[in-house]
């Protein structure tokens, strides 16, 4: 599995390299984005003024523990909070997993179940207290603007009690078409609220559907999860991961 990433991973690099060289080559040929004097080559693009000019849009307190965001048209923005990270979620430079000969054990796991057989035997062997990989929830909040002033001046929690021992860090979220995607190993989620109340968390059938399980085979770095959720051209969605591997059907 890993041969066929390192060759799209080497295009990628070429590919960007010929892209640098032939802009680089443009500007040393008077190509149409070329600078024509040095003084125009130091102006400040529009990029750079408008950061200059950047408000705070939402105030402290109304997020907890941000990992990613997305903004849906009208203005809402769902936030990826990841309260997991370094407590309810390891990595082999913890401790009680080096104790344990867990790097070793972490290393030889082909699926996520082998990692919950890990888990019940790191509790159950005192390594860690029982309540170590559940006491944490990551969520996903509603942050949105209510009174159209262009600040954020709410806050609400979309979907949460996302703390099964298994779970890693919800640290990708996706709006699109009224739906909201959120990566959390081992799942790829798919979040409606189909009442329009700003929760996704009711018992309605269809509310939260896993549409992908099985990433997240080992512990490795936490933080090196499932990030970058995008909607591609060809209508798929795409996201990275990390060196926590994977077992997907």
């Amino acid at each position: 599995m890993q041969k066929p990433f390192l060759s799209v991973l080497s295009f990628v690099l070429i590919a960007l390299l010929l892209h640098t060289y032939a802009l680089a080559d443009d500007d040393a040929h008077g190509g149409d984005n070329a600078p024509q004097t040095n003084e125009e080559a130091f102006q400040p693009g529009e990029a750079v003024k408008a950061a200059r000019t950047t408000e705070v849009y939402s105030e402290k307190g109304l997020t907890v523990d941000p990992v990613a965001i997305d903004i849906a048209p009208n203005g809402d923005i769902y936030v990826a909070e990841g309260s997991r990270a370094g407590g309810s979620v390891i990595d082999n430079r913890n401790s009680g997993l080096r104790k344990s000969n867990g790097v070793i054990n972490d290393l030889q796991k082909t699926s996520v179940e082998d990692r919950l057989k890990q888990i019940k035997m790191l509790t159950e062997g005192g390594f860690y207290p029982p309540d170590t990989f559940t006491k944490s929830s990551d969520r996903v909040r509603l942050v949105r603007d209510t009174d159209g002033d262009g600040k954020a001046d709410a806050s609400s929690i979309f979907a949460d009690n996302f703390n099964d021992p298994l779970d890693g860090i919800a640290s990708g979220v996706l709006f699109h078409e009224g739906k909201v995607y959120l990566t959390n190993i081992p799942h790829v989620w798919l979040l409606q609220d189909k009442d329009g109340d700003g929760d996704a968390d009711k018992t309605t059938e269809g509310e939260r559907e896993s549409l992908s399980y099985g990433w997240g085979i080992r512990w490795a770095f936490y933080g090196h999860d499932m990030h970058g959720l995008i909607k591609g051209p060809d209508g798929r969605i795409y996201f990275s991961i990390g060196d926590r591997g994977y077992n997907v059907t």
